[in-house]
C-alpha cells in the first residue's frame, strides 16, 4: 500500500518551504505522525492537519527550522486546498456514529 495523498502533499510542502531534501521532509513528517500513533499509509487530510498543528512544529523546532510556526501555517493552507476522495479509517468510522 502506498503512502496517502495527504502525507505526500505534506512532505512536498515541507520540502518546498524549508531547506529539507525530500527524504528529510518525509522522515520528519513520519516522526510527527508516529508521535500521534498515525501511519503515513492511512492518514487522511483531517488527521494530517491535526498532526501538522500539534506534532510537526516541535519536530521542526528540534531541527532548528527558523519560524516553524509559519512553515506549519503554509503547510496547513496547502492541505486545506487539497481535494481528495481518499478517506482515512477515522473519517469512515466517524460517519458511522
Amino acid at each position: 500500500m502506498a503512502d496517502s495523498v495527504a502525507f505526500n502533499r505534506t512532505c512536498e510542502l515541507l520540502a518546498e518551504h524549508t531547506a529539507f531534501s525530500d527524504l528529510e521532509a518525509r522522515g520528519t513528517v513520519r516522526l510527527a505522525l508516529r508521535s500521534l500513533g498515525q501511519s503515513a499509509k492511512t492518514v487522511g487530510k483531517t488527521e494530517m492537519m491535526i498532526a501538522v498543528r500539534s506534532a510537526l512544529e516541535p519536530e521542526l523546532a528540534a531541527r532548528s527550522v527558523a519560524d516553524a510556526g509559519t512553515v506549519c501555517r503554509r503547510i496547513l493552507d496547502g492541505l486545506a486546498a487539497l481535494e481528495t476522495s481518499e478517506q482515512s479509517p477515522y473519517e469512515i468510522f466517524s460517519r458511522l456514529g
